[in-house]
């Protein structure tokens, strides 16, 4: 109690600005606590409430995958600090600073790096290719270590408190393993089929287009009286080889196989979730934050309350 009386009678002497400026971080901590807490429930209730597809089935739009992280068949990923092989990686650097006086110290990041690299995502049915740009990820792996060079090259297999006494640097780096399972919601498209080709008008005005730039290339064949121009008659030679260029091409096209790719949503209010926790531990991780992120909302906001309520 003696120290709520002491804290009182400092807010009520206070000065109007320096009192202005405190009321003014509470009320800003319990806007952003709240702010998050909206995050963190709206992202529970959407993993509860967007159903798991297979990835045969799929629907086009906005779904949930659940399968094993697999590598891209034309290589492994790996990650430039550690040099561990994962579909995934994030990884931060920090160096030591120390204070004129030889005592104060600080880490400040000098490097923070998320990988952008495709990988699969394998269910019983099928493959999807992720493209992890803009995801929110959640992974289990996580290591922090300590060292004297900016880039390590390995990541030791223990790590003890003597080891960042002297140390110069500290590396912190998340991933997900290849065969790890992979919770995925966002952004289910499939290419490679003809639902998503542009009309033939389209395509051919681009294809124009690029000969026209370049008629050097293009268009000097179809130049049949040489004069350097290529009149109507000869436009329409142009405009069916066009045509018979761009009907290849989708034959081509519709020879190989549809491929699944997994984006980040092009509508701001769905959200992009990557994690190697499963759904059922991912929402109490985000109910069990919302959660904590709430009681610091209302106390922050009664804080706020209680300091006006004592000038007025």
């Amino acid at each position: 109690m003696t120290y709520i009386q002491d804290l009182r009678q400092n807010l009520q002497s206070m000065d109007a600005i320096p009192f202005s400026f405190i009321c003014g971080l509470v009320i800003l901590g319990c806007a952003a606590a709240w702010v998050h807490w909206f995050k963190k429930t709206k992202r529970a209730r959407l993993i509860e409430d967007v159903p798991t597809s297979s990835i045969r089935s799929a629907a086009q739009g906005y779904l949930e995958l659940i399968g094993n992280a697999e590598f891209l068949p034309d290589g492994k990923i790996i990650s430039p600090l550690s040099g561990r092989s994962c579909v995934w990686y994030r990884y931060q650097v920090e160096k030591r600073e120390r204070g004129s006086d030889g005592k104060r110290e600080s880490w400040k990041t000098i490097e923070k790096v998320t990988s952008e690299h495709l990988f699969v995502l394998q269910d019983d049915t099928g493959q999807c290719v992720i493209d992890p740009d803009f995801a929110e990820v959640t992974c289990y792996e996580k290591q922090t270590w300590h060292g004297n060079s900016r880039v390590p090259g390995f990541a030791p297999t223990k790590s003890g408190l003597l080891d960042s006494l002297n140390a110069d640097y500290r590396y912190t780096e998340s991933w997900i393993e290849p065969a790890e399972m992979v919770y995925a919601i966002g952004q289910f498209q499939t290419k490679g089929t003809g639902e998503e080709l542009p009309s033939l008008k389209d395509e051919m005005r681009v294809l124009l287009n690029k000969w026209k730039q370049h008629p050097d290339t293009y268009l000097k064949a179809f130049d049949k009286n040489g004069d350097g121009k290529i009149d109507q008659e000869e436009w329409g030679a142009v405009q069916k080889a066009a045509a018979k260029q761009v009907e290849n091409e989708r034959m081509q096209g519709a020879a190989l196989p549809a491929v699944h790719v997994m984006h980040n949503p092009p509508q701001k209010q769905n959200i992009y979730i990557l994690s190697s926790l499963s759904d059922i531990e991912l929402v109490k991780k985000y109910r069990n934050s919302a959660r904590w992120l709430l009681i610091a909302s209302i106390a922050l906001g009664a804080a706020a309350v209680w300091m006006i309520n004592i000038r007025i």
